[in-house]
């Protein structure tokens, strides 16, 4: 039957026939003009398309009418053969330009014809009906053969007898002739970003090529590379795994000269470590590697490691190279013993070989004793264990292990490490099968799957485990339980704690007669808590503070938190002198009652006590009547405020008198200080103003009270030549200025005052 046009060949024939990841990425070669028609016939299609890499591919399709569809068969000479993205593309790419030619035919010469003109169908040629049953299939062209060949020499060098071996490689193709040539099959071939359709190296086995190209790039070979061939300690670890996959993808192993045979041999090597026993007890450990048991030296006269870590090794004799992979890289510790002599292993470190080094040294290599002179039983799984190290008061971590014994020796190994080879797992896992964990007391402590992890813990979360979890893991008898520590132990306390407060008199010098120093004294179980330390953890607001015992004391009590309050107020009123943890003055009667009401008192200052007193006893100011010596009517106001200034003065408390200029706020002070003098003659006031002013206090106290003997104070002791005691002595009121006060201030502090 006639083969339908390529241009019928629609996008639904092709959802039939291919799957959509070949359309997609077939549609996307297309695109990226990557296929080349080399024949185009009715029902049959040659052509070559280029891979995702350098590979080019051979692809050949053929079509015809199978009565109600169309059938189809393709080839490729890619890994898949056929149905693939390839033939996608060509497809796509053929039917695009048969498209074009198909409406160049329905064109005449002058320009489009009508679309609904009836063309009058081709005259049938019988040859071309019968050519799909008459034609013959013409053969695939078969790919090229690829070859690696390794050849054997010597670095020459002035030394005699120091002339190391090395084996270099190069690629090679079979040519038409049949025989090997490395014509157009360099590395630099291999690597070509561009290969023509018609170059010999395209028409080679892709997967071959591939395995070559991927050698290439493993000892940084590139497209402008120079030099002689690369010897195999240029190429990278990957070496082995591309070398088999040339190999079994049917690429030949040569040698140079033809009469070297090159073996790759399939047992891989591995490193053998043997133990004997010695001399006083020592043990030797000896290394060498084999190959399906028989040492690498009955390989050949020339042995030489390949990578660092050595990944495989090549091993050469007359005639015959072997190329030996190991079954994975020797571990740079393993690979220093090799070719070196014997460890020799004192008498008294035997045990620690035995326990610590062979398993870890069974990691990487066969041990053994070929003797039978050294015992390597592993030891035996006996516990899980938990070590806790605490690293602060309120820090801690744990760490899971499993321990294991071999006679009276105990070794613990990481949970989470790297099982050695001595360690059974079996064993293990049934073992946290088993666990139970306190995760209602310490969530972290196991995972969501229940078993457990290490952990880092600080704060409460480490007080819970070092002082909850632990007992609670010990009791269970599970688990061996090491704690780690140069701290006292954490305890809770047995009592509640004790608040003490004492109140003393404040230093003169600094606070006069109106502030005192607070102590807060806190002790639990008999042990004092220093305040300062305390007293931060309450304003960070921390949840507990460690003694130095190891007591941890709770601080999220109602006494501490009220305790913390009264400070504040206290400490927001003036700052704490020396070790006081506060200073309070004297009207804070109130606050004193609330403080007591958390503790005891264990000291009160006299002056201190009587002061409360005196402030829970206040009355109202009473009237009073004005001194007699008092030269002046006191308006209503100012006798007002005469009998307040008289009130604070019996009652011992400070005050200030505040008013407009004017209005009499110095005949009230003089009428106090009459008053006081009329019942205390001794008595001496102290007025401190500004210079501009003493000379007018001066006078308003001579104008007021004239009773009143009456001092101002000009200069320093310097100028005047006599000390303040003598300067005053008989006078009842002195006024200076601020400047002299201050400069003078250790005679006026040390004289009595009113």
């Amino acid at each position: 039957m006639p083969a339908p046009p390529i241009h019928e060949l629609s996008e639904d024939v092709l959802e039939e026939l291919y799957d959509d990841g070949a359309i997609d990425r077939g549609a996307g070669y297309a695109l990226e003009d990557r296929v080349k028609i080399i024949e185009s016939k009715p029902g049959k299609i040659r052509a070559v398309c280029r891979g995702s890499g350098r590979a080019t591919y051979l692809v050949r399709i053929r079509w015809h009418d199978a009565g109600g569809g169309i059938y189809l068969d393709d080839e490729c000479s890619c890994p898949l053969g056929g149905q693939c993205k390839h033939c996608v593309a060509t497809l796509i790419v053929a039917r695009r330009g048969a498209q074009v030619a198909h409406l160049d035919d329905r064109r005449g010469p002058a320009g489009p014809r009508d679309p609904f003109a009836t063309v009058a169908p081709p005259a049938a040629d019988w040859r071309k009906e019968l050519d799909g049953l008459a034609a013959t299939d013409e053969p695939i062209e078969v790919a090229t053969q690829l070859a690696l060949q390794f050849n054997v020499r010597r670095i020459p060098s002035r030394f005699p007898g120091q002339q190391p071996a090395v084996v270099s490689v190069r690629p090679m193709r079979l040519g038409k002739s049949g025989r090997w040539v490395k014509t157009d099959a360099t590395w630099r071939d291999l690597v070509s970003t561009y290969l023509p359709p018609y170059a010999p190296l395209a028409q080679a086995d892709p997967v071959q090529r591939g395995a070559l190209q991927a050698l290439a790039a493993s000892a940084r070979i590139g497209p402008y590379s120079t030099g002689p061939d690369p010897t195999l300690d240029r190429f990278g670890p990957n070496f082995w795994s591309h070398l088999r996959q040339a190999v079994d993808a049917g690429a030949v192993l040569l040698g140079d000269p033809a009469a070297l045979q090159v073996r790759l041999e399939h047992q891989p090597a591995r490193v053998h470590l043997d133990l004997a026993a010695g001399a006083h007890g020592s043990v030797s450990l000896a290394a060498e590697l084999r190959v399906g048991g028989a040492p690498v030296t009955s390989l050949g006269d020339e042995v030489q490691l390949l990578g660092t870590p050595p990944s495989g090794l090549w091993a050469a004799t007359p005639g015959l190279l072997r190329l030996v992979e190991f079954d994975a890289p020797i571990h740079r510790t393993v690979a220093r013993l090799l070719g070196g002599p014997p460890l020799s292993v004192p008498a008294g470190d035997v045990d620690d070989l035995i326990d610590s080094y062979v398993p870890a040294l069974a990691q990487h290599a066969e041990v053994g004793s070929a003797d039978g002179t050294v015992s390597i039983e592993g030891p035996e799984f006996e516990r899980l264990t938990l070590l806790v190290a605490r690293t602060g008061p309120t820090a801690a971590s744990i760490y899971w292990a499993v321990r294991y014994r071999r006679g009276e020796r105990t070794a613990d190994h990481p949970l989470f490490a790297r099982p050695v080879a001595s360690r059974d797992l079996d064993a293990e896992d049934a073992a946290l099968d088993d666990l139970r964990l306190p995760v209602d007391l310490l969530p972290a402590i196991a995972d969501d799957a229940g078993l457990p992890v290490d952990l880092h813990v600080t704060g409460e979360a480490a007080i819970t485990l070092l002082t909850e979890v632990v007992p609670w893991l010990e009791a269970q008898g599970q688990v061996a339980v090491e704690v780690r520590s140069d701290l006292p132990p954490l305890r809770a306390p047995t009592e509640d704690p004790v608040i003490s407060v004492a109140v003393r008199d404040a230093a003169p010098s600094r606070d006069g007669n109106d502030w005192f120093d607070l102590d807060v004294t806190v002790t639990v179980d008999g042990e004092d808590v220093e305040f300062v330390p305390l007293f931060a953890a309450l304003h960070r607001g921390d949840p507990f503070l460690i003694l130095p015992s190891g007591t941890y004391l709770r601080l999220d009590r109602p006494e501490f938190a009220k305790l913390r309050e009264l400070l504040d107020e206290a400490n927001g009123l003036a700052e704490p002198d020396g070790d006081a943890a506060a200073r309070v003055n004297r009207f804070q009667a109130g606050w004193w009652d609330e403080l007591v009401e958390l503790g005891v008192v264990a000291e009160q200052s006299e002056r201190w006590e009587r002061s409360v007193a005196q402030l829970r006893d206040l009355q109202a100011p009473e009237p009073v009547t004005a001194p007699d010596g008092l030269h002046a009517s006191l308006r209503p106001y100012q006798q007002e405020g005469f009998e307040w200034l008289a009130f604070l003065h019996a009652n011992g408390l400070g005050g200030i008198l505040a008013d407009d200029m004017g209005l009499g706020k110095t005949v009230q002070t003089l009428a106090l200080c009459l008053h006081v003098h009329e019942r205390a003659p001794d008595a001496r006031f102290l007025v401190v103003a500004p210079t501009s002013v003493v000379e007018n206090w001066a006078r308003e106290a001579q104008r007021f009270a004239p009773g009143l003997p009456v001092r101002t104070i000009h200069e320093t002791q310097a100028r005047r030549g006599t000390t303040l005691a003598e300067e005053i002595a008989g006078h009842r009121l002195v006024v200076t200025s601020y400047a002299l006060f201050r400069l003078e201030f250790d005679q006026y502090a040390a004289l009595p005052w009113e």
